[in-house]
């Protein structure tokens, strides 16, 4: 996965300050097509009989696979999610490997029902085929897409029910995948969108990673909750919101790595 090709697109993405381009390789391309046939009627709720019960099974085999690649996972500051008001949250993470969301997973597992955890991914993983693209359909994941009438007619309205419904949504403000790489990336201004507009609090949450006798291992930080403002517009409480998620990051990165974070590409950077 983090071939010579890919070092290379980050390391070009990084000195061009392009920090939240594609650098993976053979992603598949949505056409216009696909997205009418496919992305635009996406059963984002789960409400066809067949697709609940593909979405229990695939919780399962998810619950394992979160269990097996966990084994060694910690989490600090989970004293944090303490008072959480049980009306959903929107959740933030970085967006390092293909299996990080099983981290966040992991915490829910330890004070939430992650039946009601969902996921937003990119279009293009509801096209990966094999078993992993299989899980990637059925297990609570949300594709997106720019395309107007696909956020006001579908993902729109199922952020609202599933919040209403007390789930706790995963976004990656990070946006694309960048496989190993430690640093925090600036955000994109999604995920603070729906928690402004929905008034519920932003679970902010940063991993780290350590490599020992080749294993991987993670620590999951939980920062404070960020709560909107009521007094603020919908405008100013997304970018309070999203510039405070970033301060959590970043202090974490330099407290845990003890580097200052800058953006001079090295492959110390990456963690594989």
């Amino acid at each position: 996965m983090l071939n010579e090709v890919v070092i290379n697109n980050i390391k070009d993405a990084v000195a061009k300050g392009d920090f939240n381009r594609k650098v993976m390789t053979n992603d598949h391309v949505v056409t216009s097509e696909e997205r009418r046939r496919y992305i635009l009627p996406y059963d984002n709720t789960k409400k066809r009989l067949i697709n609940k019960i593909k979405g229990r099974i695939a919780g399962k085999i998810v619950k394992k696979i979160t269990k097996d690649i966990n084994q060694n996972t910690k989490i600090l500051g989970l004293e944090n999610l303490a008072n959480i008001p049980q009306n959903g949250a929107i959740i933030t993470a970085n967006h390092f490997s293909p299996v990080d969301s099983t981290i966040v997973r992991f915490l829910i597992e330890k004070v939430f029902d992650a039946k009601k955890f969902s996921i937003v991914v990119a279009e293009s993983n509801v096209f990966m085929p094999g078993k992993l693209g299989w899980l990637l359909k059925n297990v609570n994941t949300m594709p997106f897409t720019n395309d107007i009438r696909y956020l006001e007619d579908n993902f729109n309205p199922a952020i609202k029910e599933k919040l209403d419904d007390k789930h706790f949504i995963l976004f990656y403000p990070e946006q694309e995948m960048w496989p190993g790489y430690t640093k925090p990336r600036p955000l994109k201004s999604g995920a603070y969108h729906y928690a402004s507009k929905h008034n519920v609090p932003l679970i902010s949450t940063f991993i780290t990673m350590k490599k020992n006798n080749e294993k991987i291992e993670y620590t999951i930080h939980v920062f404070p909750l960020i709560y909107p403002d009521q007094k603020l517009t919908l405008k100013e409480n997304k970018t309070r919101m999203m510039n405070k998620d970033f301060e959590y990051k970043k202090t974490c990165y330099e407290f845990c790595y003890e580097e200052k974070l800058d953006y001079q590409f090295s492959e110390e950077d990456l963690i594989f």
